[in-house]
């Protein structure tokens, strides 16, 4: 007997740390798979007037010359200040891997919630997480993430409260007070316990167990309540909920969902063949549904009803996430916690080897349907080490203050964020990542400015804003690019893989010359910079440096890019138009 525990303690404390090395790599590959996002520079920004100015109120005009006046309720000082701070005490290095660190706050959470419905973190487990995890995972750094969390907190008070007859469900006024100053997405949160509490009245009525239940429903009824309360504890007050509600409606502001791509509808991407993410996260969304559609299915087959809170639930989160890109993060956890409850039930009909077997299968599929977009254009993966000045425009930054480049600014909605934040107030930006504050004209004016076709059409637009002397744009920004260098009123003054600047051609700066060497570029590994630098030299004429790249190209870029092929037979073609 005690040979035979020894050995089942001995192979329990293997299976832990197997599953603690998985987790680990998985969490790693997680990390590498990193989106950079200008958000991030906002945040700090925010987070910086919020902590030195000992405030939670901020006036969202102050950063643009243009009008950018809107009343926008948006409120984050928890999760922007939360943001600065560490910044500020530890790193920016820090400040990146807070996806990380939240993913596994909530891989944390989760552990608990199995032990809180007496099940374990077993490899049928680890695979549901992690299967969730690849899409609901946000490789940003934004106060949108915390979120993340505090919803999957809600999910997992709720189903351990109810499986455990206990009344966790009184954190909830504490969890959406914290939420509500963190990020707007607390809305959701409500949204969600609201339908949870209306679904379970409606099944104790209809099962006739209302007195029964009268107690339990009374508490969670008076927690959802005072959470209702307490999230009138912000700046705005109540006037929070009018204010996100008109942004939802786009009541005056333009809509996102065409050139957003985390406002984007999912179901616009099934067959959008050159977007292979996009098509990978609108079928999974697709499959978990269907997925715990079959076991509900198959289980009420074998006499065991279905759990319709949860059947609600991943349906509405399930239409919300297919409409709003953003939101398919909340459809994936109301997955992972409803079919974590199926699964661990012990009258479950189907076997925890094939459970496992499957689940780890389908994870594959869609892990490596997503990462090869990240990983292929360079077949290399770098934990923990962050590129930062090889995707924000640092560099033109400085080349920018250095020499004084005359104000005003225009630049583009995604370089406005570092612009925000390295520049203020010595220069104030034209546009920046938030939208929301921005009159409707003005983000017409720049998304009808980044679809250009002609000079007449760019002229016609910057004409609305003539005190521009300076514009600054990302480099994926081709289109008027190529016009303005095609214009006598304007003069390429600098550029890199990251962005081109121009001044007005009557500026004293003007006589500046940007370095056209394309050799500098010999350490570049992006194709994506490859062919917008290709795209720069044709403009300008300049097709030696424009057989540089294309040089660079071939040797840098791996062969196991999928575009590989066609991209350098676009260069071929056009440099064999134009022969120096």
């Amino acid at each position: 007997m005690n040979s035979a525990s020894t050995n089942k303690k001995y192979i329990l404390t293997l299976r832990i740390i197997l599953l603690i090395i998985i987790s680990v790599l998985l969490l790693v590959c997680l990390e590498s798979w990193r989106v950079y996002d200008y958000d991030i520079w906002v945040h700090l920004k925010y987070g910086q007037h919020f902590v030195q100015n000992h405030t939670w109120s901020i006036d969202h005009s102050a950063y643009s010359w243009t009008p950018a006046t809107r009343p926008w309720t948006y409120v984050t000082w928890i999760g922007s200040g939360a943001i600065y701070i560490i910044y500020k005490y530890l790193s920016l290095n820090a400040v990146m891997v807070l996806p990380i660190v939240n993913l596994v706050l909530i891989l944390i959470l989760y552990v608990l919630f199995l032990r809180s419905i007496s099940s374990t973190y077993n490899f049928m487990t680890l695979a549901l997480f992690f299967t969730a995890a690849v899409f609901f995972y946000m490789p940003v750094v934004k106060p949108a993430i915390f979120s993340s969390l505090l919803f999957a907190a809600c999910l997992a008070v709720y189903y351990s409260s109810r499986r455990n007859h206990s009344r966790a469900y009184w954190v909830y006024p504490f969890v959406f007070l914290v939420w509500v100053n963190t990020h707007g997405a607390f809305i959701f949160g409500l949204f969600a316990i609201c339908i949870i509490l209306a679904t379970e009245i409606i099944i104790a009525a209809l099962n006739k167990t209302l007195q029964a239940r009268k107690a339990y429903l009374q508490d969670l009824g008076l927690a959802l309540l005072l959470s209702f309360l307490v999230v009138g504890i912000n700046p705005h007050g109540f006037g929070y909920f009018i204010g996100i509600a008109r942004d939802i409606m786009h009541v005056d502001s333009l809509d996102p969902s065409g050139h957003i791509s985390e406002y984007a509808n999912l179901w616009s991407k099934l067959y959008a063949m050159q977007e292979t993410g996009a098509i990978g996260i609108s079928w999974a969304c697709i499959f978990m549904l269907a997925a715990y559609t079959l076991l509900t299915l198959l289980n009420k087959k074998k006499g065991i009803p279905p759990d319709i809170v949860s059947v609600i639930l991943q349906l509405a989160f399930f239409v919300m996430g297919m409409l709003y890109y953003r939101l398919f993060a909340f459809y994936c956890l109301v997955w992972l916690f409803s079919i974590t409850c199926l699964v661990t039930k012990k009258q479950l009909t189907i076997s925890s080897k094939k459970m496992t077997i499957v689940s780890f299968a389908i994870m594959s599929y869609f892990v490596v349907n997503q990462l090869n977009m990240y990983y292929t254009p360079c077949l290399k993966i770098h934990p923990f080490k962050h590129d930062i000045e090889g995707f924000y425009p640092i560099t033109a930054t400085i080349f920018l203050k250095d020499h004084s480049l005359p104000r005003q600014l225009l630049n583009d909605y995604s370089t406005g964020g570092y612009l925000l934040w390295a520049l203020y107030p010595d220069y104030k930006v034209f546009l920046d990542p938030r939208l929301w504050p921005y009159r409707k004209e003005i983000l017409d004016d720049f998304f009808a400015l980044e679809g250009v076709d002609s000079a007449t059409e760019l002229n016609s637009i910057l004409a609305k804003y003539p005190e521009t002397q300076t514009i600054f744009l990302h480099m994926r920004f081709m289109r008027p690019i190529t016009l303005l260098n095609q214009m006598n009123s304007w003069k390429l003054v600098y550029f890199d893989q990251i962005a081109a600047i121009f001044v007005r051609a009557s500026s004293s700066k003007s006589s500046l010359s940007p370095n056209f060497d394309a050799a500098r570029f010999g350490n570049i590994e992006s194709p994506r910079y490859f062919m917008q630098l290709f795209s720069l030299y044709l403009s300008v004429k300049d097709y030696k440096n424009a057989r540089v790249i294309r040089n660079l190209y071939y040797r840098n870029v791996k062969s196991g890019y999928l575009y590989r092929p066609g991209d350098l037979r676009f260069m071929d073609a056009n440099l064999g138009h134009n022969k120096t």
